[in-house]
Formats: structure tokens, C-alpha cells, sequence
């Protein structure tokens, strides 16, 4: 057998000694050796470090402070080696596990809008305009072209109002209601249109709700949940609704959408790096809710469901 490689492990059962294992300097971490490659002697040590932190009466507060104290010896030693900083890893890796067990769990909201995600269907090719009543009983019309749809309304529908199509104009009606950004961001979160009393803003908040769920959404899927990181920005206070025309790439063009969504797409995969975001959509990065099937698809993806399915045909609502 060749010489032993030196290495650093830690005493199997420091709780059975008289000294604290969370004391230890350089030349006690080196006290002992063990034969073998880099990964073998990580691994002694990760099983002795194992062995302390999970005794079977332990509940998971108890196990992080006990990680917490090697993590700091470790992170003690003067010139860290190799060694040691995969050790840190590993520790710190097994503390925000148990971190993240601990903490409380957001209370999951119901998916809003379930008419706009489950009435869009394939159907008569020669189906070409719909009027689809949501589930407040408000009207919102859609015209299909070349398998995309187009969002509109009208005063016959809402009398006494005045609502473009832009974003521009129905953010400015929905700010016709007079209550805070923040305010009006819940309730477009929590499908709460019925809340607003403004017949502009009524109206404004189904065109949007349209526009985005039915129109943006066909064209990258993906637009929605994007969409919807930004409402929570907004509701916290980060953003208001004016930053959705800068912010909300699908304002500027589909191209510029579907570009924001791929790359948003792209970090959540682990495709792409997170650093490669700028400010803004690292903020909406951060905003987003959990992935679901059907969040969100690559460009390839969206292109082979599309011609496979939806080629040569038109939408429309049921």
C-alpha cells in the first residue's frame, strides 16, 4: 500500500469527548490522516460532520446550529484549501435544506381565470370573431387571425366608458378607480375584478386580463406567468403600473416578449446563467411563482406544438 495522503477529518463522536467539536483549530483539524483520493477523505469527513449533526432525538433547529458551528470552524481556517471549501459547500447546502423545511410555506393561491386558460380550444377553422363572457359576466371580444387573437371591447358593451386597446390607455383607465397601484395589482392577482367600482376601470381590467392571457400567452407561452411577476412587484410596492409598459417586453413587440420569456426560461432550466440578466428581469426572476406543466416552453418547443397542432386552423372560445 503507498504512503497515506494527508488529509483533515474530524472526531467521529466529538459529543462523547470531553471538548466542544466546534473548537477545534488548524492542527486539531489535521491531527488525523486517512489513505485514499480527495473524495474519499471528504467523504470520512462528511460522514463524521453526519454523525454529530443527526442523532436520532435531533429536530431540524437542533441540526442546523450544530451545522452552523462546524460551518464556522471551517470557514475559521486562515488559507481554506480546496478541501475545506467543499466541505463549506456541503454545510451550507445541508443548512438552507433544513432552513428551508422550517420556514413557513406561502399559502398557494388558486390558479385565477380558469375560463381564459380553459376555454381556448381549437375548433371551426372558419370561426373568425367571439365574444366570450368571463366569469364576471364581462365581455371581451376576440377576433382570430393567422392563429393569434386580437383583444377588444365596446361601448355598447360598457356604456359610459372610454378604453383604448394600448397598454397605455387601459392602464391610465384602470387608474381611473383612485386606489393605490399596490391595490389594484391584487386584485388583478386574485381575479377580483368584481371589486372595482369604475365602469373604466371594469372594463380596462378584462381587457388586460385578455390581452394577456388569451392574446400574449398564444403568441410565448409564458407570457402569463411573467405577466404576473410583475403584478406581484407592483403589490409589494417595487414597481407600479406605469413600469408595466417598460417592463413588460410584450408592450414593445411579441418578438421583444418572447425574447424576455426565453430568457427568463432559459435561467429557470439552467440554461443560461443568472448573471446574464439585467436588473429588470433579474427582479422579475425573482418575482416568479413556482414552475408548473404548461408555464412555460422554449422557442423549439413552441414551434412543434404549434405546427403540429394548430397549423392551418384558427381559435376561438367556446
Amino acid at each position: 500500500m503507498g504512503a497515506a495522503k494527508r488529509s483533515r477529518t474530524l472526531d467521529s463522536n466529538p459529543r462523547a469527548s470531553n471538548q466542544t467539536p466546534f473548537q477545534f483549530t488548524r492542527v486539531d483539524v489535521d491531527s488525523k490522516c486517512v489513505e485514499g483520493s480527495d473524495e474519499e477523505q471528504i467523504d470520512v469527513t462528511l460522514q463524521q460532520i453526519e454523525l454529530d449533526c443527526n442523532p436520532q432525538e435531533a429536530d431540524s433547529e437542533e441540526q442546523i446550529n450544530t451545522y452552523k458551528k462546524y460551518l464556522e470552524a471551517f470557514a475559521a481556517i486562515p488559507v481554506p484549501s480546496e478541501y475545506d471549501r467543499k466541505v463549506l459547500d456541503y454545510l451550507q447546502t445541508k443548512i438552507n435544506e433544513l432552513t428551508n423545511l422550517l420556514s413557513p410555506k406561502p399559502v398557494k393561491r388558486p390558479r385565477p381565470y380558469p375560463e381564459f386558460r380553459e376555454k381556448y380550444r381549437l375548433t371551426d377553422p372558419k370561426m373568425g370573431f367571439h365574444t366570450f363572457y368571463s366569469s364576471h359576466l364581462k365581455p371581451v371580444n376576440i377576433r382570430h387571425s393567422r392563429c393569434s387573437s386580437y383583444i377588444s371591447t365596446n361601448k355598447k358593451q360598457y356604456p359610459d366608458t372610454e378604453v383604448g386597446t394600448t397598454y397605455k390607455s387601459i392602464i391610465e383607465a384602470l387608474k381611473k378607480e383612485r386606489v393605490t397601484d399596490r391595490e389594484i395589482a391584487d386584485i388583478l392577482l386574485t381575479d377580483g375584478i368584481d371589486k372595482l367600482k369604475d365602469p373604466n376601470a371594469q372594463r380596462a381590467a378584462i381587457m388586460l386580463i385578455g390581452i394577456v392571457y388569451l392574446a400574449e400567452e398564444w403568441r410565448k407561452q409564458g407570457a402569463v406567468k411573467v405577466f404576473r411577476a410583475i403584478l406581484r412587484l407592483i403589490e409589494s410596492g417595487k414597481k407600479t403600473l406605469e413600469d408595466i409598459k417598460k417592463d413588460y417586453q410584450f408592450v414593445k413587440s411579441a418578438q421583444a416578449g418572447r425574447e424576455q420569456v426565453q430568457r427568463l426560461w432559459g435561467v429557470m432550466k439552467g440554461h443560461i446563467e443568472l448573471s446574464s440578466l439585467d436588473e429588470r428581469d433579474r427582479q422579475i426572476y425573482d418575482a416568479l411563482s413556482d414552475m408548473e406543466d404548461g408555464d412555460m416552453e422554449s422557442d423549439t418547443e413552441m414551434r412543434k406544438r404549434k405546427n403540429s397542432e394548430y397549423k392551418g386552423k384558427r381559435l376561438r372560445l367556446n
